[in-house]
């Protein structure tokens, strides 16, 4: 008798972990390509999810893919002389994103020098 009983509650453990893992693991994966108004890809744009720690850059052709939890509403796509964008996620999983370049200009200029010394001793 006591074996069966082990074995239910092993039964029941295995079953609750189970549980457990799906309930916490639900995640999705969406994958895109972020180009520029003209169509040219953007290689290294940020594509992130707001309010989480989930992100990517792109790669050369300008796709990515990310892995996002289910609850996941928002994406942020930016990149360095381009406008940053925000994307409802909703149900697609695919998306193609096109960058309004920014209109925003440099007013300050900082430049740094460095200088390096040599002092000879005098005999």
């Amino acid at each position: 008798m006591t074996i069966k009983r082990l074995l239910r509650q092993i039964t029941a453990l295995m079953l609750c972990v189970t549980f457990t893992q799906i309930a916490f693991s639900q995640t999705k994966t969406i994958s895109g390509k972020i180009s520029d108004d003209k169509g040219n890809p953007i290689q290294g744009a940020t594509v992130t999810v707001r309010g989480a720690k989930t992100g990517t850059s792109t790669d050369a052709s300008g796709a990515f893919k990310l892995n996002v939890p289910a609850t996941a509403k928002t994406l942020v796509v930016s990149s360095v002389g381009f406008t940053q964008q925000e994307i409802s996620i909703g149900d697609k999983e695919t998306f193609d994103v096109s960058l309004v370049a920014s209109s925003q200009s440099l007013t300050d200029v900082v430049v740094i020098g460095y200088v390096t010394v040599q002092l000879k001793e005098k005999i």
